[in-house]
């Protein structure tokens, strides 16, 4: 219960988060996937969730991650949901997070492949630093791509008929940005 995630007004929702900003979260997240890698034959790591909630609300404020936070950049209290630092905490945290997994499945098992499905809610995909993945989720999977920290994006790609812009915007996005990897991009079957 310490690692969980809260909003800035201290409650919780009933579909359950662990705090990147938590270092005990991270070393947690890595142990299991290391412990899985070291005990079956597996070919990739899938990681979903690897984020912040889309449910409402100011979300991130696990004590160790806002005192954290403060000590690094100086501060006390909590910080507003919409401090530009805090935003870019939140966002390094989840970084963080991907990045350890990353290296420390190839250091064990450099065949291993790591994915991750991916938040492309509304119509930023051209200002990806404007969207809700970037700002809400804080998962910056352009970035991770970049940096050759995800091997395969996947896409959650879920619109309907009416989304066609907003399905070929996205899946152009994360093209753009897998020249060192590759997109899995995930289509919604209704």
């Amino acid at each position: 219960p310490e690692y969980e995630m809260v909003r800035s007004d201290g409650t919780r929702i009933e579909t359950r988060y662990l705090d990147p900003g938590h270092p005990g979260v991270v070393e947690h997240n890595v142990a299991v996937i290391l412990d899985c890698l070291a005990n079956y034959d597996i070919d990739g790591i899938h990681l979903d969730y690897i984020r912040y909630p889309e449910y409402n609300g100011a979300w991130g404020y696990n004590a160790t991650s806002v005192a954290r936070f403060n000590a690094v950049h100086g501060r006390s209290g909590s910080p507003d949901a919409s401090d530009p630092a805090w935003c870019a905490w939140r966002r390094e945290c989840v970084a963080l997070q991907m990045r350890k997994i990353y290296v420390k499945a190839w250091q064990m098992k450099p065949r291993v492949l790591v994915s991750a499905s991916t938040v492309n809610w509304g119509y930023d995909f051209d200002r990806f630093q404007d969207s809700r993945a970037y700002n809400q989720a804080f998962q910056d999977w352009a970035g991770w791509l970049d940096q050759g920290i995800l091997d395969y994006n996947g896409l959650m790609n879920y619109v309907g008929d009416a989304g066609t812009t907003r399905l070929l915007g996205w899946t152009n996005r994360s093209l753009t940005h897998d020249a060192r990897r590759g997109s899995v991009i995930g289509v919604g079957a209704f």
